[in-house]
């Protein structure tokens, strides 16, 4: 398992309370990310950037087709930014699992890809 700079990341991607977004760069490079999320009950996830300069959310903007990988669990899935009503309960959704209340730069809504 890779170090990590923040001692919870490591624990957090063994029980599930982070999950890895996989996603095609704008430099076409693959890109790598933990992240907290928020699962729905029709199986999309609530993912958000904190920071204005999280690279990853403008290289989902360009290229909605993603991964995310939870325990191992790897499924495809198509993102939409989220707004405006969406949006707030995506933030709800956020605060409700993780407890806290941080603000997010953007939201994301990982909708599942058919196989």
């Amino acid at each position: 398992m890779p170090e990590f700079e923040d001692p919870w990341v490591a624990p957090a991607l063994a029980d599930g309370r982070l999950g890895y977004l996989e996603l095609i760069g704008r430099s076409g490079r693959p890109r790598r990310v933990h992240l907290g999320f928020a699962r729905r009950v029709d199986g999309a996830l609530v993912v958000g950037a904190a920071h204005r300069s999280s690279r990853w959310q403008y290289d989902l903007l360009a290229r909605p087709r993603c991964h995310f990988q939870i325990l191992g669990a790897d499924a495809a899935y198509e993102a939409v930014e989220l707004a405006g009503t969406d949006r707030a309960e995506g933030e709800a959704a956020l605060v409700e699992r993780y407890a806290a209340n941080a603000p997010r730069h953007r939201l994301f809504l990982l909708r599942p890809v058919p196989p």
